[in-house]
């Protein structure tokens, strides 16, 4: 039993190496009696095979394995020390180029600025004034009057209040009557605002000029004549204080 440990030991580190331990089948002297082989995991002979049978002794097939053992180990620090090697070459970091800065890494273009419309220029300040004679042609456009009559009726003492704002766009016409009474009547015999500035206190200021100038003359009663030229008359002079008294009859 104690002949066959150190076989057993060679068969052990063979298989250890994936190799397989032959020993010879005779039981007598002669031949290959006491001799050993080696092959691969496959079968394939690696040493110890002759023609006439196994020819490895214990020594041999010894050397064989022990050699094979230092070539591992060998092969295995060459190998240990390549993959340290790449190892630290793979922790160590290439220095990375600087990017050339490319079409979407750059700044977009600024947006052009879009201009503030301006505003419309604020329209000139209303003046309410006594009619000059140079406003004639302006108030017969206006009122679709005349032009030539209307500047002899001014130059014939007919008392006119303009509306204007940088063109005339009212007017107003009124004159005292005296009575027998001894009281003067104011009259209002016209008023006309233009279309488009219509609804923006103009009629009003003008009636209420020409009130106040009438009274400064000693009117003591305003009156409106009826066909004056203002949308919904009645109702404009109720707004302003006046009450419908008569009714006026004319000929001709």
């Amino acid at each position: 039993m104690a002949a066959d440990e150190p076989i057993e030991a060679l068969r052990e580190a063979a298989r250890h190496r994936g190799l397989k331990l032959v020993k010879s089948r005779r039981r007598k002297a002669g031949g290959d009696f006491g001799r050993f082989g080696l092959t691969d995991a496959s079968g394939t002979p690696l040493l110890g095979f002759g023609t006439e049978g196994l020819t490895a002794t214990v020594d041999d097939i010894t050397a064989y394995l022990q050699k094979g053992i230092a070539a591992t180990w060998a092969e295995s620090a060459r190998t240990t020390h390549a993959r340290v090697r790449k190892a630290k070459a793979e922790v160590e970091p290439r220095p990375t180029p600087k990017a050339e800065p490319t079409q979407e890494t750059r700044a977009p273009p600024p947006k052009p600025s879009v201009p503030v419309p301006a505003k419309p220029p604020e329209p000139p300040p209303l003046t309410i004034r006594k009619a000059k004679a140079g406003d004639a042609a302006d108030i017969a456009a206006l009122a679709k009057l005349d032009a030539a009559a209307t500047t002899r009726a001014m130059r014939g003492g007919v008392s006119a209040i303009v509306a204007d704002r940088g063109g005339i766009i009212g007017c107003i016409t009124s004159h005292k009557v005296p009575t027998l009474a001894g009281e003067a009547i104011g009259r209002i015999t016209m008023i006309v605002v233009a279309q488009d500035e219509r609804r923006q206190g103009i009629g009003t200021a003008l009636v209420e000029a020409a009130r106040a100038a009438l009274e400064k003359d000693g009117c003591t009663l305003i009156e409106a004549m009826s066909d004056i030229e203002v949308r919904n008359f009645h109702g404009f002079y109720r707004t302003l204080g006046f009450r419908q008294r008569s009714y006026r009859f004319t000929i001709g």
